[in-house]
């Protein structure tokens, strides 16, 4: 399992999650966009990947620090 709690360089992991959930969110928006123009939907499909399996791993909750 990921330790989403341990540190990783300035910020914990649960963090740095965070960061890429948005930036899947981001990527999600821009492929609806292009599909919305008459593109494909592979930057969206690869935008909603990104963004469910942050939420998969960010959904365990936190251990209880001593």
């Amino acid at each position: 399992m990921i330790d989403v709690d341990r540190k990783l360089g300035p910020w914990r992991g649960r963090v740095w999650g965070l960061v890429l959930n948005f930036v899947g969110n981001v990527i999600a928006l821009v492929g609806l966009v292009r599909l919305m123009r008459g593109g494909s939907a592979w930057v969206l499909a690869f935008g909603l990947a990104v963004t469910l399996v942050c939420v998969a791993v960010l959904a365990v909750p936190s251990r209880g620090h001593d």
